[in-house]
């Protein structure tokens, strides 16, 4: 029993001494802006540095977009202009082709969402006007679903002959897989036509 009370009096006395204290208080005050300072840091610092890196790639892309709008218009103005032969207007015909031929693109697509683990469930084409001058863009969007790899998918969009402008990509998880990690991705493409 005498050693119970002394126990008792021993810790129980020390925090009845030091729980309204001054230096209690302080000490809570430095633990509370310590923690706010670690969650900041590991928080926002890493939020912060990727919105900057996102940021840099859109304006990127956004320059890439630019490059390729003048190249494409560069291409069409020598294609109308200057006499080329003939191969040179086959070759040139590959990547921007005279006619729509989305069927074929589409094949080409599918192969390629097939060959990077995805599925090509919707395609709609649409924004097809044929008779306006110059470059002619096609919008087409697709669905795929899948477990394939996304980085995979658009390097092989990318490397199609056809020239091809991903204008967005929604990437999300299917609900009602049955397969784990099954995705939906949503392209939102343009390719385009003399």
């Amino acid at each position: 029993m005498k050693i119970e009370r002394n126990i008792s009096i021993h810790y129980f006395g020390l925090k009845r001494r030091f729980a309204d204290t001054l230096f209690v208080s302080r000490l809570y005050i430095v633990w509370v802006t310590l923690a706010f300072v670690t969650i900041g840091l590991s928080g926002i610092l890493p939020l912060a540095k990727n919105i900057i890196e996102k940021k840099l790639l859109v304006d990127r892309l956004g320059e890439v977009n630019a490059d390729l709008s003048e190249n494409i218009r560069q291409s069409v103005a020598l294609k109308n202009k200057e006499p080329i032969g003939e191969e040179l207007a086959n070759q040139l015909n590959l990547y921007l082709p005279s006619s729509v031929a989305s069927e074929e693109y589409i094949n080409e697509l599918s192969q390629a969402a097939g060959e990077s683990g995805f599925l090509l469930v919707n395609v709609t084409v649409s924004g097809f006007d044929s008779d306006a001058p110059g470059l002619k863009p096609v919008k087409i969007n697709a669905r795929l679903t899948g477990t394939g790899s996304l980085p995979v998918l658009v390097n092989k969009i990318e490397s199609l002959k056809r020239i091809t402008e991903i204008q967005e990509i929604r990437y999300g998880g299917n609900l009602r897989a049955n397969v784990k990690g099954d995705a939906n991705v949503y392209l939102y493409l343009e390719i385009y036509s003399l």
